[in-house]
């Protein structure tokens, strides 16, 4: 899930549920979350407390019979929505997709389909780790270190 146009997770979580419950189309909700992004005012104020990176995922769902979520984020400055950035949304979104047909030529991959690093398919460290490596080449990282970049919070 990437953010954009000033939404909140909340108001993200409840479109994903509405999604989930049948009351809407995702189609429905891609225009919701568009007309979010066209009519929410989106500058940055880097003062802010809970600015959000501009990639993480957040996986909600079951561990051991009990509600779990896990959620993983970029968070280096140079990945922060503010006037300079230096990585685009073109960049994250194409290097990790670049990384996965990296992936699948070096035969790191064995099942055929849509996979996601927490599918099971995908050692999730190692494809992160290419990707960091591979944003690190455009915004110029002084380390491409895993742990100087990734936040992992879980709720167990």
């Amino acid at each position: 899930m990437a953010h954009g146009g000033g939404i909140d997770s909340w108001q993200l979580k409840g479109i994903m549920r509405l999604v989930d419950w049948g009351v809407i189309s995702k189609a429905r909700a891609a225009g919701l979350l568009t007309w979010f992004e066209q009519n929410t005012d989106v500058s940055a104020d880097d003062n802010a407390p809970d600015l959000r990176p501009v990639m993480y995922g957040l996986a909600i769902g079951t561990k051991n019979g009990r509600p779990a979520s896990v959620g993983v984020s970029l968070k280096s400055p140079a990945t922060q929505e503010t006037e300079a950035d230096n990585i685009g949304m073109g960049a994250i979104t194409g290097i990790p997709l670049a990384c996965g047909i990296k992936f699948l030529a070096d035969g790191q991959l064995h099942k055929p389909g849509v996979l996601s690093p927490e599918s099971g398919h995908i050692e999730p460290k190692a494809f992160l780790s290419e990707v960091l490596i591979q944003l690190g080449k455009i915004a110029n990282f002084s380390s491409t270190a895993f742990d100087d970049h990734i936040e992992i919070a879980r709720s167990w």
